[in-house]
């Protein structure tokens, strides 16, 4: 069977803790799907990459790059299940930018990688974050609302996405969110816990 191509899609986000009526333009719309769940996101002083666990599974996705309009574009780089293996510690720690040196059998377990990332010897934090994610189909682009926790800080993200970057900066636009800042989860989670 021959692999999905992964597409890179361009993503606009933005964090507040209440959207207001704005929601309204989103929420009256047919719900496409709705999701639950915790997500541990690893925190990297050294690095912007957005790396997360979520059912046993390390998730990355890699900035590609910023349009003149400042949308950002992200790639879903790597997916792994626990426990790693060497090799695929070696290219954690290239995401991280930092070493991790705590393999010393042929496998890294979770609870051993989240002990060692929460440890004052380096330069990583984990966040738990709890997910309500309210998804919507919009002008052809995702648009995702999201209630959600980190590390128990309540907070909600909106977050619109689509491989043309043109058609996320309209759909941003009609939803009257232009004048919000866009900021991908991996920033605003650094600028609250590191």
């Amino acid at each position: 069977m021959l692999a999905k191509k992964v597409v890179p899609r361009w993503e606009w986000r933005t964090f507040a803790n209440s959207f207001g009526p704005r929601v309204e333009l989103i929420r009256n719309r047919d719900l496409g799907n709705y999701k639950e769940s915790r997500e541990i996101y690893i925190l990297s002083r050294t690095s912007n990459t957005n790396i997360k666990v979520r059912h046993q599974t390390l998730e990355v996705k890699v900035l590609q790059a910023v349009n003149e309009a400042r949308l950002e574009q992200w790639y879903p780089a790597d997916k792994a299940c626990f426990p790693l293996t060497r090799e695929q510690v070696a290219k954690l720690e290239e995401y991280l930018r930092t070493r991790l040196m705590i393999l010393d059998g042929s496998q890294m377990h979770l609870d051993r990688f989240l002990r060692f990332a929460d440890s004052r010897a380096v330069a990583l934090k984990t966040v738990m974050v709890e997910k309500k994610r309210y998804i919507y189909v919009i002008e052809q682009c995702i648009v995702e609302y999201v209630r959600a926790a980190a590390g128990g800080r309540p907070f909600s993200t909106i977050c619109v996405e689509h491989p043309d970057a043109q058609r996320v900066a309209a759909v941003v636009k009609l939803l009257k969110l232009d004048d919000c800042p866009n900021i991908s989860y991996v920033k605003a989670l650094k600028n609250w816990f590191l």
